[in-house]
């Protein structure tokens, strides 16, 4: 993974802001083989849905309930296993899918409400930051504004 870094980045902040925010900041993110970012994107996800379920425990339950761990997550084929909330989930409001406490969630973002229900997803200010990173690709650095520290 090294290699796919920016060698501008010390080893301390590297391993300060994890290797998911230091590819989402590098120039380089691109040349990776396909093989190295499918790995890197099961890592994450694998890592995300551990997350997930240790802190939400409705998610917690409904993955339960389907025999659902992340530890089944072992190849990319098996990202199509990982359990999908159903969309009115969304729409009883940000606690019921909310995975970090109410008053770490920065911004509740909302669906525009065309079927006559608002969907409402809680965002938290280091999921904020990386959407904000994706969008100007290669021009965030770590320890920078918007850095999670």
């Amino acid at each position: 993974m090294a290699a796919m870094a920016d060698t501008e980045l010390s080893p301390a902040l590297r391993a300060d802001v994890g290797e998911l925010d230091v590819l989402l900041a590098s120039s380089n993110i691109s040349t990776m083989t396909a093989a190295q970012a499918d790995e890197v994107r099961l890592r994450h996800i694998r890592a995300a849905v551990a997350w997930h379920i240790e802190r939400n425990e409705g998610y917690r339950r409904f993955c339960a309930g389907r025999g659902f761990s992340a530890d089944q997550l072992r190849r990319t084929e098996d990202l199509g296993r990982v359990p999908l909330l159903p969309a009115a989930l969304f729409k009883r409001g940000a606690a019921v899918v909310a995975s970090v406490p109410a008053d770490t969630a920065v911004l509740d973002t909302t669906s525009s409400g065309t079927q006559g229900t608002v969907s409402v997803v809680p965002r938290d200010d280091l999921t904020l930051n990386r959407f904000s990173r994706c969008s100007s690709w290669g021009r965030w650095r770590p320890g920078t504004s918007g850095s999670p520290t």
